[in-house]
């Protein structure tokens, strides 16, 4: 990384970034807004001067997938192990696909 040391690079930790714009490093704390009509903005920012990261948009569709997929997510929890469990894996890849389609790293 230009103007970054080994040394610093070396101390990073899991969830530590260093910030393009002043070269310090931070822990990352993700972040969430409303974004557009009924999706979200997914960032992280600089503490030390500022800077933001956005990570995702989510349109509101992908949000409320998101709500289908922790359903299914319990459900799966609580469906004992074994063929019954399988045959919910096709309609949680299915709604992953879905999700991909409404995640982007721009606006």
């Amino acid at each position: 990384m230009p103007g970054i040391s080994k040394r610093q690079t070396r101390r990073l930790r899991k969830g530590e970034v260093i910030c393009d714009s002043c070269k310090k490093w931070f822990r990352m704390t993700p972040q969430e807004e409303a974004w557009g009509e009924g999706g979200e903005c997914h960032w992280f920012g600089c503490p030390h001067c500022g800077a933001r990261y956005v990570m995702a948009y989510v349109t509101a569709k992908g949000v409320q997938i998101r709500g289908w997929m922790q359903a299914l997510k319990e459900r799966m929890a609580e469906t004992p192990a074994g063929p019954e469990r399988l045959a919910l894996v096709p309609e949680w890849e299915g709604l992953q696909e879905m999700m991909a389609k409404e995640v982007s790293a721009s606006e």
